[in-house]
Protein backbone atom coordinates (compact mmCIF):
# COMPACT_ATOMS: atom_id res chain seq x y z
CA UNK A 1 0.00 0.00 0.00
CA UNK A 2 1.00 3.55 -0.46
CA UNK A 3 3.39 5.15 2.36
CA UNK A 4 3.10 8.65 1.40
CA UNK A 5 1.71 11.83 -0.59
CA UNK A 6 3.38 14.69 -1.35
CA UNK A 7 1.82 18.16 -2.86
CA UNK A 8 4.13 20.36 -3.88
CA UNK A 9 3.12 23.52 -5.26
CA UNK A 10 5.55 25.37 -7.60
CA UNK A 11 5.55 29.28 -8.51
CA UNK A 12 6.72 30.08 -12.18
CA UNK A 13 10.07 30.90 -11.53
CA UNK A 14 10.73 27.32 -8.88
CA UNK A 15 12.57 24.02 -10.16
CA UNK A 16 13.17 21.41 -8.04
CA UNK A 17 16.63 20.02 -8.46
CA UNK A 18 17.53 16.05 -9.19
CA UNK A 19 16.45 13.54 -5.90
CA UNK A 20 15.68 10.15 -5.34
CA UNK A 21 12.54 9.47 -3.41
CA UNK A 22 14.03 7.09 -0.58
CA UNK A 23 12.10 8.26 2.63
CA UNK A 24 9.68 5.46 2.30
CA UNK A 25 10.09 2.44 3.97
CA UNK A 26 9.49 -0.18 0.67
CA UNK A 27 10.93 0.94 -2.16
CA UNK A 28 9.44 -1.32 -4.59
CA UNK A 29 6.76 0.50 -4.09
CA UNK A 30 6.55 3.23 -7.50
CA UNK A 31 7.23 6.60 -7.13
CA UNK A 32 3.49 8.35 -9.10
CA UNK A 33 3.61 11.77 -10.09
CA UNK A 34 0.79 13.49 -11.20
CA UNK A 35 0.72 17.32 -13.24
CA UNK A 36 -1.87 19.39 -12.29
CA UNK A 37 -1.86 23.01 -13.71
CA UNK A 38 1.03 24.88 -15.16
CA UNK A 39 3.28 22.56 -17.46
CA UNK A 40 6.70 21.83 -16.60
CA UNK A 41 10.28 21.05 -17.62
CA UNK A 42 10.33 17.16 -15.93
CA UNK A 43 14.00 15.59 -15.71
CA UNK A 44 14.57 11.88 -15.27
CA UNK A 45 18.17 10.23 -14.89
CA UNK A 46 19.35 7.48 -13.64
CA UNK A 47 20.17 5.51 -10.81
CA UNK A 48 23.60 7.08 -9.97
CA UNK A 49 23.53 11.31 -9.90
CA UNK A 50 26.20 11.80 -12.58
CA UNK A 51 23.79 9.21 -15.42
CA UNK A 52 22.67 10.94 -18.48
CA UNK A 53 19.10 12.53 -18.17
CA UNK A 54 16.21 13.12 -20.43
CA UNK A 55 13.49 16.25 -19.99
CA UNK A 56 10.27 16.52 -21.29
CA UNK A 57 7.34 18.69 -21.19
CA UNK A 58 4.61 17.62 -19.09
CA UNK A 59 1.53 19.21 -18.86
CA UNK A 60 -1.66 19.49 -16.64
CA UNK A 61 -3.08 15.57 -16.44
CA UNK A 62 -0.26 13.66 -17.28
CA UNK A 63 1.21 11.13 -14.97
CA UNK A 64 4.50 9.53 -14.52
CA UNK A 65 5.34 6.75 -12.76
CA UNK A 66 9.14 5.42 -11.83
CA UNK A 67 8.54 1.94 -10.77
CA UNK A 68 11.01 -1.41 -11.08
CA UNK A 69 13.91 -0.70 -11.49
CA UNK A 70 13.74 3.17 -12.49
CA UNK A 71 12.01 3.00 -9.02
CA UNK A 72 15.28 5.15 -8.17
CA UNK A 73 16.03 7.06 -10.90
CA UNK A 74 17.17 10.39 -10.34
CA UNK A 75 14.38 13.06 -11.06
CA UNK A 76 13.03 16.95 -10.89
CA UNK A 77 12.26 19.63 -11.92
CA UNK A 78 13.73 22.06 -14.75
CA UNK A 79 11.17 24.85 -15.06
CA UNK A 80 7.40 26.16 -14.82
CA UNK A 81 6.15 27.03 -18.01
CA UNK A 82 3.90 29.85 -16.60
CA UNK A 83 -0.11 30.61 -17.97
CA UNK A 84 -0.16 26.91 -19.95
Amino acid sequence: PPEACLINFYTPDAKMGLHQDRDETDLSAPVVSVSLGDDCLFRVGQTTRDGATKSFRLQSGDVVVLGGEGRLCFHGVDRIYPST
